[in-house]
């Protein structure tokens, strides 16, 4: 089973994009719920830092190493923090995650399954 794309070559099943302004305690629950609750896909994480002033940037850095950190020096706004999650993506799907959100379960495997098990679908979301 890998967990994430260390020490594996083949293509990750996803990205989950996670922009971020000052929501320190926010994305730090939201960090630790992905990779408590993510099993049995290879997947990335990456996270756009738009200028926040809370340490949201440094707490990513320090307590989610394995996290691509992207430390805007200047407020570019969600939607082009998205987009660039999007354009760093290296998997076959990507998933935007606002910081507020927390997972339980093993959601990102069901959404996995359920995109490759219907390759007719090119998005899915989730509502509630």
């Amino acid at each position: 089973m890998v967990d994430s794309n260390q020490g594996n070559m083949e293509m990750l099943d996803l990205t989950v994009i996670v922009p971020n302004y000052n929501t320190c305690e926010l994305l730090r629950q939201c960090m630790t719920s992905i990779f408590e609750n993510t099993h049995d896909i290879r997947y990335e994480v990456v996270c756009i830092d738009d200028n926040s002033s809370d340490g949201s940037a440094d707490m990513i850095a320090k307590s989610f190493p394995s996290v691509r950190l992207v430390r805007n020096s200047q407020g570019q706004l969600y939607a082009k923090n998205n987009n660039l999650g999007l354009k760093m993506s290296t998997a076959r799907y990507a998933c935007l995650l606002n910081s507020d959100t927390v997972l339980i379960g093993n959601a990102f495997k069901s959404l996995i399954d359920f995109m490759d098990s219907h390759p007719e679908a090119a998005a899915c979301g989730q509502i509630g």
